[in-house]
């Protein structure tokens, strides 16, 4: 991978020169665009409206133990395999030149509750639940793995690693 200048001008990311404010504006539209399209397909499947969303305690700190469990994974996995890791910054600071940007954590964090809280209300509370109304339960977790890695249009073998992610 080339990070020459001249490779990063021949890509114009209608991103890279937006203000923060409008990224942030933008995130939280997709996310609330995901959330009400999984909450119809959730509608269109026949299940109750208000059982779309849950605060039980339980599910709670199961959702926040595994999101602690990926991260140490994934610290793991960058420290075993430093090279991947650093091709993995690589391209997406090259496919998404607006993250050269500096950002602040509040911001960080605002975009990827969104990000994580609109795929999962699309992807598994809409087209999982979905699924599973026609297939086996296995079948439906990867039909709805595999749209969410295709979603994201990476590479192959970082779509693998999202479709496992996703599943």
């Amino acid at each position: 991978v080339s990070d020459t200048p001249a490779e990063h001008s021949a890509v114009e990311d209608p991103l890279a020169n937006k203000p923060l404010w409008k990224l942030v504006v933008t995130v939280g539209l997709q996310a609330l665009a995901f959330t009400l399209a999984g909450w119809g397909l959730w509608v269109f499947s026949g299940r109750p409206r208000a059982d779309f969303l849950s605060f039980a305690a339980w599910e709670i700190g199961y959702g926040l133990a595994l999101a602690l469990a990926l991260i140490i994974l994934s610290f793991a996995l960058s420290k075993a395999f430093p090279e991947y890791a650093e091709k993995l910054v690589r391209e997406q600071a090259r496919r998404y030149p607006f993250l050269k940007n500096r950002i602040s954590i509040s911001a960080i964090l605002f975009i990827s509750i969104c990000a994580g809280l609109g795929e999962e209300a699309l992807f598994r509370g809409g087209l999982q639940v979905l699924f599973s109304d026609y297939a086996p339960v296995p079948l439906a977790v990867a039909l709805a793995s595999a749209l969410f890695a295709a979603i994201h249009l990476a590479k192959p073998l970082n779509t693998a690693l999202i479709f496992v992610i996703g599943a």
